[in-house]
This record gives structure tokens, C-alpha cells and sequence, in this order.
């Protein structure tokens, strides 16, 4: 049964300047390996990037896409029977060179399909520069769900593909549990995101056919007027 979407959410890297951040060595598939598509080969190597000298139970890397976890971690999610991924074989190494074999990378396989912005609502969002537009919750089609606790978006009708990592409450809970550090859960609900995004490059076609008609409602909800290179 389909959880709602207040009980779904996005993994994301806190992006803390303290904790360690990896940097993968040679030449990887990295968007592969986080949606467990590619051949990580028989061990990915991950030097110190930036950040705290010493791993710790979640790593991140400067290639954004992989997501490292300790044995301790990765063990806990088979012991709760978290379904949706599965690892491969990493040799991590910290800012003094010593060596660390207790971690395994995460490749999700659970799937859904893409996010459909057409069910979003756009809002406005106050920035330095002024205000801006930016849709508020991400939703996709519930019965495209696996079911998996641990999943991410198929590739879109452009074969644009994204590494979203999105997890059930269950999943939370269970990181919780662990008492896991460096990670952040978004409920998706409360998921904000620029419009500009989806405006130019490869996504564009991503945008809702009345895009336009839902940023001007939200100026004029807002009582503010549009910028006029949004004219």
C-alpha cells in the first residue's frame, strides 16, 4: 500500500564542512554506481576530498552522486529488512593515508517514475536578488512505486536521469535508530526547488504545459510584481 507522501523522503548529503568527504579515484560511472547500473569493477577507491580527516558511518563523496555507508550501517538496513539496494566493495582512505575496509557503496535499484511537476504548486521564494519562483513538493505516480523502501526515479521520456535517493519512513526510522550522522531527510511534500532549474538545458521538457499561467498566479497571490525578464 502507498505510504502518502508525507511519509516519503529524500536522502541528501547536510553538506556539513566537518565531517569527510570523499573523492573517488579513477575514472567511475558515478551517477551509475549510485543508481546501481553500472560495474563498480572489483573495488572503488575513495581518497580524503575535503572535510574531517577520518570517515565516519556516511560518507559522501566531491562527485555527489555516491553514497558510502558503514558495515555497521549497511548491516542494520539487511538486519530491518530495508529493501531497495543492494552494495559493491570499496576501499576507503583517509587524510593520513591509512587505509579503512569496513564500508560498502550503496547502489539503489527500487524505482519510480519520474517527478511530475504538474503537481506541484509554484510559490514564490525570497533571495537576495529578490523574489523568485520555485515548486513546492515532489510527487510522482503512486502506482509507478516498487514498493521498495530505498528507490529513484526511472529516466524521464528523454532518457534524462536523475540521483534522487528517496526513502520510505521506514528507512528513517531505521537511520534513526542506527543514530546515523551527516545525512538529511526532506519530507517530499516539503521539497522546495527553484523553477530556474527546469528552465534551461536538458530538463525544460520537464515543465508543466501551464507553467507559465502557475508562476504568474503565484506573483499575483503574492501580491508582487514579476520581474521583467520573466516578462
Amino acid at each position: 500500500m502507498f505510504p502518502g507522501f508525507d511519509h516519503i523522503y529524500q536522502l541528501r548529503d547536510p553538506v556539513s564542512d566537518r565531517a569527510f568527504r570523499g573523492e573517488i579515484k579513477g575514472d567511475v560511472n558515478c551517477i551509475g554506481l549510485i543508481r546501481g547500473e553500472a560495474d563498480p569493477g572489483p573495488t572503488v577507491r575513495i581518497g580524503w576530498g575535503m572535510g574531517g580527516a577520518c570517515p565516519g558511518d556516511v560518507i559522501w563523496t566531491t562527485s555527489a552522486h555516491p553514497l558510502i555507508l558503514h558495515c555497521r550501517i549497511a548491516n542494520f538496513l539487511r538486519e530491518q529488512g530495508v529493501t531497495g539496494w543492494r552494495s559493491y566493495p570499496v576501499q576507503v582512505v583517509d587524510k593520513s593515508g591509512e587505509d579503512y575496509d569496513q564500508y560498502e557503496g550503496i547502489g539503489i535499484i527500487g524505482r519510480c517514475d519520474p517527478i511530475d511537476l504538474s503537481r506541484s504548486v509554484v510559490t514564490l521564494k525570497k533571495l537576495p536578488g529578490g523574489w523568485v519562483p520555485q515548486f513546492l513538493g515532489n510527487y510522482f505516480p503512486e502506482q509507478s512505486w516498487d514498493g521498495s523502501d530505498m528507490f529513484m526515479e526511472r529516466p524521464d521520456a528523454k532518457t534524462v536521469v536523475t540521483a534522487k535517493i528517496f526513502v520510505t519512513e521506514k528507512t528513517r526510522q531505521v537511520f534513526a535508530k542506527a543514530k546515523v550522522e551527516n545525512v538529511r531527510f526532506e519530507c517530499l511534500t516539503e521539497i522546495e526547488v527553484l523553477t530556474a532549474i527546469y528552465e534551461i538545458g536538458c530538463v525544460t521538457h520537464r515543465l508543466p504545459a501551464d507553467f507559465k499561467q502557475k508562476v504568474e498566479a503565484a506573483y499575483w497571490r503574492a501580491g508582487v510584481a514579476k520581474p521583467r525578464s520573466r516578462e
